[in-house]
């Protein structure tokens, strides 16, 4: 690790003290000290250059010592030139005060498009923004080196990542962050979340998130933390082409022999299956039916004899003809059986190293009367994850609090688990410029991801026998696809007052499918044996335990007898304990339908004091299939020893009376599988009104309708339904103290809807957790207050501090519960009375140029959130952990809320040499995870330490290569109960480090 920073910080010291000079300084207007963003500035006789930025600024960086001609040049304006000298190591200055030029010309148009994907767009949308905005760009995501949006948006401030995919801000868990693509809804692939899984996103495909942070009336109103949206590449304006692969290796994962995973089909490295993992045909297409155990009578009627015939019958005879007619009545049952893959342990292989590939082509071209952009994209990635070094433990408080030390074990094991994921998707993106008034633009998106996975647990259970051991087996393939079509258009009315029209057509359709999910437990334990030997060592311990002799008749028969001591493994599957091997099948499908209509009208056109009215709508329509098949095998008088193989062998799987055998039994509740249907309706009117110079507000109203209904195909189940309409008002305002410094604040109202899975009255178990959850059809939404308040400073361009106050009040919010009522533990949602949440952020980019000029190539940057969170416990919950805790407070903290989170980072960027650099961190407070019945203390995911490193080096003029270093601390990943101030395993383990290289390639 050592020899690790020094290369790193080595490497940046180089690159500062290798610089040369540049000629750096700010395009102003003469006449209102505007900047003039965009003008060029060049050296004379070459092509070297630079462009100001949002503030004006621009650099000519690499200059070698000498005397220069500089050119600065803007459209309408007086070119201005001047003679500069530039010494070595040193920084030329000059400003250029520009006048316009005062040529008259009938019609001058400029269409120019903002950089969403460079360093400074979000930051100079968040000063814009009277609303709370936050972001990053694809700049940022690519210092960083992130593969996927889930990587890449957790150094925003106050954002977390659970999982690897599900994003928190502000704390709050995923059920308050909503995630739109390009300003529509998509679905989630996971039907107990609310958000989209991110890793499902690659950022090469990705221009910029960016965070709202507060309501306003023009965006859903179904959020809280914050709404996520995620902006898909734009055309370039001129050809680009990119080539990038990129390879790592990771220390627990690649050319491990030892990996854990399922055995694959034709396709899983497309992130598919091929089918075999499919419910076999002769089990899908015809019922599973019970075992027939038919009656001596039916035995009969089968054979055609008569009674007296059959009384005439020996008892073997009837026997025959029993078993005879038992075989021909399940023989099919014998065949469906027999019919699974027979493959219920994970295998093992070698993984080769984690893949990345990227090609992306765009342009931008004359067609007819106006513009073509495009945009395509194709990536592919392979990834490997893997840990052998895991614990997972349940534990109990047995007895009342005052009186009890420790939790009791129930049981725990080693565990390892392996994860080979395939991930592939494409981009494409046309945008038709009719004129500066009217563009078209289709955007089609398609992700494919697909996991593999392999775990093994081992350990004890003494919750059910002090003495006996137990194994599980899993072998999961978890199937994911998501493609979104998107046609939008943007359209100017001058006879309208410049009336601008916004639209957006959204189709979405996701699919998520696990097949052929195995399950496989069983238990043992250790037998000791004491072995009889004859004086002439044969073997006697047979006929010893026959006959139950005594060592004293041991002796007397077998005069110099001997004996040994052995232990035996005795193999067991108890059903009492646990549940029979079993295989799941589960499809969702959904179906998302979004359609978005703005209208905005300006007012105090002409003058330094723009406004607008802004109105409109949406229409979303969610449309989803829920489907579960579960096939138990069951034994009958058969012995397990040990060898999986030999169990699942066919010869064990013969329906015959008086034999051992096993049986399939369709365990499927009709129950488990739901279609649901949400419509939800909104209209909205706002004001963007710049008051004075210094003040804007954005205020509106804006009304959403819910309209959802989930169905069980059990017809007994009730029905899932919610119809309300809510006005949810907005007011946010701006104050800019100077020209660099806002005082944002806001006061407004949003809701958080339940989703299909919470409100169908599906039951599932959970076989990450153990537990059983089930749906709820009697929830309602939570209506939320939310108070903001920031105050923001831009020194310059790329650099901000800002502090940001919050308070947050739930009325009736949704939380996961331990259902008092139930016989087992059920974990369920319900509305409880009351919550609140309350927090700071800070957050600080400052560019070190000011320590030295050798350090104008450094960006330290730091964001940090604190949260103070509470939720009421129900009264039935409360009751059953005062029962062993009198004291327990009433409150516990909201679900999935970390009371802190840390975010730093200290950047390198030297166009001279052509090298960035950038190294992260990362970290999250303790968030409650998991609700556990009575006192015993909830599961709470601990803190975990992120740092990363990568840089980067261009190679000529179309090449660069870098290289990265991920999960350097190789912090260990543990969730826990804490009791009496020791920490109980509920889960952990470590997956390694990944180091990797990549090279680019860009025309």
């Amino acid at each position: 690790m050592k020899n690790l920073f020094t290369i790193i910080f080595t490497t940046l010291a180089l690159g500062v003290y290798a610089q040369n000079a540049e000629i750096k300084g700010k395009v102003t207007d003469a006449e209102t000290g505007e900047e003039l963003i965009g003008a060029t500035v060049q050296i004379a006789g070459t092509t070297k250059g630079a462009a100001a930025d949002l503030d004006g600024n621009y650099s000519i960086l690499g200059i070698e010592p000498g005397t220069y001609t500089i050119v600065c040049n803007y459209i309408s304006y007086e070119s201005d030139s001047v003679t500069v000298v530039v010494k070595e190591g040193q920084g030329t200055i000059h400003d250029f005060v520009m006048g316009n030029a005062g040529i008259k010309m009938d019609e001058f148009v400029v269409v120019a498009r903002a950089n969403k994907g460079g360093n400074n767009y979000i930051l100079n949308a968040k000063q814009e923004s009277a609303t709370l905005l936050d972001g990053i760009s694809s700049k940022e995501i690519a210092r960083g080196g992130d593969s996927d949006v889930a990587g890449a948006v957790k150094r925003v401030t106050g954002v977390t990542v659970e999982g690897g995919k599900y994003v928190y801000v502000r704390g709050l868990s995923d059920r308050y962050s909503k995630t739109t693509l390009n300003g529509a809804v998509i679905p989630s692939l996971d039907p107990r979340r609310n958000t989209v899984q991110m890793d499902l996103f690659p950022t090469s495909m990705i221009d910029n998130v960016s965070i709202y942070k507060t309501f306003s009336p023009e965006l859903p109103a179904d959020f809280a933390g914050g709404l996520v949206n995620i902006n898909t590449k734009d055309y370039p304006e001129d050809l680009n082409v990119s080539i990038s692969a990129k390879y790592g290796y990771n220390t627990n994962a690649t050319f491990n022999n030892d990996f854990a995973t399922g055995n694959k089909g034709a396709t899983d490295w497309l992130g598919m299956d091929d089918g075999t993992r499919a419910i076999p045909d002769l089990v899908n297409n015809n019922e599973v039916n019970p075992i027939d155990f038919s009656s001596y009578d039916l035995a009969r009627q089968d054979a055609g004899l008569s009674e007296g015939q059959w009384d005439d019958l020996s008892n073997n005879e009837k026997q025959e003809y029993l078993r005879e007619s038992r075989l021909d009545r399940n023989q099919l049952l014998t065949q469906q059986t027999q019919s699974f893959k027979k493959d219920w342990k994970p295998v093992q292989s070698m993984p080769f190293l984690n893949q990345k590939y990227n090609l992306s082509i765009g342009n931008k071209i004359d067609l007819f009367n106006g513009q073509l952009g495009f945009n395509v994209g194709l990536n592919y990635q392979a990834q490997n994850e893997f840990y052998d070094d895991g614990v997972t433990g349940r534990y109990k408080l047995t007895g009342n609090v005052s009186d009890v030390t420790n939790l009791t074990l129930l049981q725990k094991t080693s565990d390892t688990r392996g994860d080979e994921t395939r991930m592939w998707g494409a981009l494409g993106n046309l945008t038709y410029i009719f004129n500066q008034n009217n563009q078209l633009g289709f955007v089609y998106m398609y992700n494919q991801n697909g996991q593999n996975s392999g775990r093994y647990q081992n350990g004890v259970k003494p919750d059910d026998d002090p003495n006996i051991f137990i194994n599980i087996y899993q072998i999961q393939y978890l199937q994911r696809d998501n493609s979104n079509m998107q046609l939008k258009g943007n359209h100017i009315l001058p006879a309208l007052g410049s009336l601008n029209v916004n639209w957006v057509a959204s189709r979405s359709v996701s699919n998520m499918q696990t097949p052929d999910l195995r399950v496989f437990t069983n238990d043992y334990y250790l037998n000791d044996v004491t072995n009889y030997y004859d004086a002439n060592g044969a073997d006697i311990t047979d006929y010893v335990l026959g006959e139950g002799l005594s060592n004293a008749e041991v002796a007397n028969e077998f005069p110099g007898y001997s004996t040994s001591q052995t232990t035996d493994t005795i193999f067991n599957i108890s059903m009492n304990l646990y549940p029979a091997p079993t295989r799941y099948f589960r499809e969702m499908n959904e179906v998302d339908q979004n359609y978005i209509a703005n209208f905005t009208l300006p007012f105090n056109q002409g003058t330094k004091k723009e406004s607008q009215i802004a109105f409109g709508g949406s229409y979303v329509q969610k449309d989803r299939e829920m489907y579960e098949k579960r096939y138990s095998f069951i034994p009958q008088d058969l012995d397990f020893n040990g060898n999986s193989t030999e169990y699942f062998a066919n010869d064990n799987m013969v329906v015959l009376p008086g034999d051992h055998f096993q049986y399939l039994r369709d365990d499927t509740e009709l129950r488990n599988s739901y279609i649901a249907t949400e419509k939800d309706v909104a209209a909205y009117a706002m004001v963007d009104w710049k008051v004075t110079q210094k003040i804007k507000i954005v205020t509106g109203l804006r009304m959403e309708t819910t309209n959802i209904l989930t169905q069980s195909l059990d017809p007994n189940q009730a029905e899932g339904k919610l119809n309300i309409v809510d006005y949810l008002p907005s007011f946010n305002i701006s104050y800019a103290l100077t020209e660099k410094m806002n005082i944002k604040a806001a006061i407004t109202q949003s809701l958080a809807r339940p989703t299909f899975r919470e409100l169908a009255p599906f039951t599932n178990y959970d076989f990450e957790d153990g537990f059983t959850y089930v749906g709820n059809p009697e929830l309602e939404r939570a209506l939320i207050d939310n108070i903001d308040l920031r105050w923001e400073l831009f020194p310059k361009s790329g650099e901000i501090f800002s502090v940001s106050g919050f308070y947050k009040s739930f009325d009736s919010p949704i939380e996961k519960v331990i259902n008092p009522e139930a016989a087992n533990v059920e974990i369920t949602w319900s509305n409880v009375e009351l919550a609140m949440l309350y927090g700071i952020e800070f957050e600080a980019r400052k560019n070190l140029g000011f320590i030295s000029p050798k350090f104008q190539y450094f960006n330290l940057g730091a964001n940090v959130t604190l949260v103070k969170s509470e939720t009421s416990i129900s009264e039935g919950e409360l009751e059953q952990i005062r029962a062993q805790d009198p004291s327990s407070p009433d409150t516990r903290p909201m679900f999935g809320q970390a009371p802190y989170v840390v975010n730093a980072f200290l950047n390198y960027e030297n166009p001279v040499l052509g090298m960035e650099a950038n190294l992260t961190y990362n970290v999250s407070g303790p968030k409650l995870i998991l609700v556990i019945q009575g006192a015993t203390p909830d599961i709470y995911q601990q803190a975990f330490n992120s740092l990363n490193f990568n840089i980067s080096k261009s190679i000529g003029k179309h090449f660069r290569m870098g290289i990265s270093a991920t999960n350097i601390l190789n912090d260990r990943k543990e969730q826990t109960y804490t009791y009496k101030g020791v920490q109980y395993d509920f889960q952990s383990y470590t997956m390694g480090q990944t180091f990797s290289l990549g090279i680019k390639y860009t025309l």
